[in-house]
């Protein structure tokens, strides 16, 4: 069974659809890229997974139907998410920042779920330092450890590598991989760094205009070449930029 089906998710701001009758399922275990330009509707379709926008059509959790649910029924089912901003408290430690969500998520499965997403995210010698001490690739890694520390069945990732430099990238995709390898957690991961999506993931879906114009594995949408050219911005067996680029 999937953990998670969409079945003709539409979201409607007054006259513009933001999501457009898009149906995909997530299975259990595996990390899923959502790309598109700006505008796409993938952050939209995080909000209505997450039940902070209304849509029409269905969202399912293991089968069952969860578009009746509040926003904190979903995150207490697990679908946890984060968002393009770090969203992090200033004025508290990294380790009460995590403690924040670890509490409002107690009862999980983990006895210690703040001490397991430091190491997992390797974070641990920050855990006493308060975000403003830290780097930029630091605290996004901080704002990956805080979701994980609610214990998500579903991790839903926005833009979680902005601002990353292409070491920082690569070291988050590798921590992402290593968390859906062991089977702790799902992952459907926004961010419009290709490499990242096409090193990482499972799956793509690929959004334009809150349309879903293509789907399948990384080396699938490598060779698409109205993806490369029209929605990802650039050749992705190069990853140089083309005309028309995303902006």
């Amino acid at each position: 069974m999937s953990l998670l089906e969409l079945d003709g998710l539409t979201v409607r701001y007054g006259g513009v659809t933001a999501v457009d009758s898009v149906s995909f399922a997530i299975e259990p275990g595996t990390l899923v890229g959502l790309i598109g330009p700006n505008g796409a509707g993938k952050t939209t379709m995080i909000d209505a997974i997450t039940g902070m926008v209304r849509y029409g059509g269905d969202i399912r959790l293991d089968g069952e139907s969860v578009t009746s649910w509040p926003a904190h029924r979903r995150s207490r089912a697990g679908i946890i998410r984060t968002f393009q901003s770090l969203e992090l408290f200033m004025e508290l430690t990294v380790r009460e920042n995590l403690q924040t969500y670890a509490r409002v998520h107690a009862g999980g499965p983990l006895a210690d779920p703040v001490a397991y997403a430091l190491e997992r995210l390797d974070v641990a010698w920050a855990a006493d330092r308060y975000p403003s001490e830290l780097s930029h690739g630091t605290a996004r890694l901080v704002s990956v450890a805080r979701a994980l520390a609610a214990g998500p069945r579903l991790l839903l990732l926005d833009e979680p590598a902005a601002g990353l430099d292409a070491q920082e990238s690569q070291l988050l995709g590798a921590k992402l991989r290593n968390l859906v390898a062991a089977g702790e957690t799902t992952v459907l991961l926004v961010d419009h760094d290709v490499d990242l999506i096409m090193n990482v993931c499972d799956d793509i879906q690929v959004l334009d205009f809150g349309k879903r114009i293509a789907c399948g594995p990384p080396s699938v949408i490598r060779e698409d070449p109205e993806v490369a050219r029209a929605y990802l911005g650039t050749d992705v067996t190069t990853t140089e930029p083309v005309t028309g680029g995303m902006s």
